[in-house]
């Protein structure tokens, strides 16, 4: 009998546990760097514009970032019943934000750790991607390495837990990588087809 031994199924089920334990402790870190922490003053430019997008229907502020992040982080703030600053996106900077941020009403806590949680699970979601799609590249073992340092990453775990635009746009990055890959490798495949076509005996040459 040749070839290779078959792979046994308890190193497969250990590559899993592994995996299920690197996304568990990521979360872990995650979440509790995140309710330990007070808010950034980036988070300060993201999540009080991004509420009063969701409610007034306009964006006017730091144009280059893209609405999207913004509206994925804020809308859990849908829950909430927050104020709403009149004339919001006619006040300078400054003064809108604080009139949001701090107003009795506010909850910023709250507000701070509900933001935060999109981009939670979005890092989750990212590094459990970095695994598999190394997995596919080159097998379980190289994958399982790539999720390990995905998990421990200092800039994952920095980055990981605020309601700002960094890991979100590292995650939609990655995506784009992925599908522009899967997208040329597609292309290859139908110009090999269509090179068949056109001619069968040079193609199998």
């Amino acid at each position: 009998m040749s070839g290779l031994p078959p792979v046994p199924d308890a190193w497969k089920q250990t590559r899993a546990a592994a995996r299920v334990l690197l996304v568990a402790i990521c979360a872990v870190l995650l979440v509790t760097g995140a309710a330990g922490d007070s808010l950034t003053t980036d988070e300060y430019g993201m999540i009080p514009p991004g509420y009063h997008y969701w409610t007034t229907g306009r964006s006017f502020w730091w144009s280059d970032h893209p609405p999207f992040l913004k509206l994925l982080e804020t809308a859990p703030l849908l829950t909430l019943r927050l104020p709403t600053v009149p004339n919001f996106w006619g006040l300078p900077f400054e003064e809108a934000i604080d009139a949001f941020m701090f107003h009795p009403a506010t909850p910023v806590e709250r507000v701070a750790w509900l933001a935060r949680l999109p981009i939670i699970v979005l890092t989750l979601l990212l590094v459990c991607f970095l695994g598999w799609w190394a997995s596919r590249w080159y097998g379980p073992v190289p994958g399982l390495l790539a999720l390990f340092l995905a998990v421990f990453s200092p800039d994952v775990l920095a980055h990981g837990r605020y309601a700002t635009s960094d890991l979100g746009v590292a995650a939609l990055m990655a995506i784009a990588l992925f599908l522009g890959e899967a997208a040329c490798r597609l292309r290859s495949v139908r110009r090999v087809v269509g090179q068949f076509a056109r001619d069968p005996s040079r193609s199998l040459s």
